[in-house]
């Protein structure tokens, strides 16, 4: 009896790819936790280069306020290729468009059952060509370009946000 290697390959490939096709959609990166962080103690979460931006949070050892998180500019020579929106505490899905890109967790050092969870969001642009003439060429005038680069300067570049909330609690 003869083996067809065509058939046996087809075999193969699907035995390996069932479990993928059955696999809940991709939620984004879970990375491992992080090293627990000391109190007053500077520490990047996440850069994003494409936004000229680095995440950078402190646990505070303050009861009322136990955790603080900032956007810090990159080089001033960086060009930016998309757009940080401002951080936000607490959050839930940002709804259509946006793709969960990453989840860091952060454990404080000073208490044990304290972490801070930094959500990172992702939103690619709408396409944005323009219109073609008769020949199926795109006409760019100055004046309409200029009007439009100033007024849609940020809406054609991909979009980061950032939720973060705290979890747990301080003895």
């Amino acid at each position: 009896m003869r083996v067809n290697p065509c058939l046996t390959l087809l075999m193969i490939s699907t035995l390996l790819l069932a479990p993928a096709l059955a696999a809940p959609p991709d939620t984004g990166r879970q990375r491992p936790p992080s090293r627990s962080q000391a109190d007053g103690v500077w520490h990047t979460l996440r850069q994003i280069p494409e936004a000229c931006a680095r995440l950078q949070g402190r646990f505070t050892g303050q009861p009322e306020r136990p955790y603080q998180l900032q956007a810090v500019a990159g080089s001033t020579h960086c060009r930016r290729r998309a757009v940080l929106l401002p951080l936000q505490q607490g959050g839930e899905d940002p709804g259509q468009g946006w793709m969960l890109d990453e989840r860091i967790m952060v454990p404080s050092a000073a208490c044990p059952g304290l972490a801070v969870e930094l959500r990172l969001w992702r939103r690619q642009p709408a396409d944005t060509s323009r219109p073609r003439d008769a020949q199926g060429r795109e006409r760019i005038y100055l004046q309409q370009a200029r009007e439009q680069w100033a007024r849609q300067r940020l809406a054609g570049l991909p979009q980061w946000l950032a939720y973060w909330q705290l979890q747990g609690r301080c003895g």
